[in-house]
């Protein structure tokens, strides 16, 4: 993605796809493994935009608790 925005949208598109995931597996917690293989998104892209999978499930978290 380019523009002012596009690494930001690309984190909410990637937050929104793990919420989803786990919302359709019925919980509150996805391996990484199991959100590779449902999204189609490299662990390379992840730790570019999150800094590791565990990052982007912590910023996750907390988007649904702002709700």
């Amino acid at each position: 993605m380019s523009g002012v925005n596009g690494p930001m949208d690309e984190r909410q598109t990637l937050i929104e796809k793990l919420q989803g995931i786990a919302k359709d597996l019925g919980t509150t917690t996805v391996a990484r493994s199991e959100f590779l293989r449902r999204s189609g998104v490299s662990m390379r892209k992840i730790d570019l935009l999150f800094g590791s999978y565990n990052g982007l499930v912590q910023i996750g978290r907390a988007s649904c608790r702002e709700r």
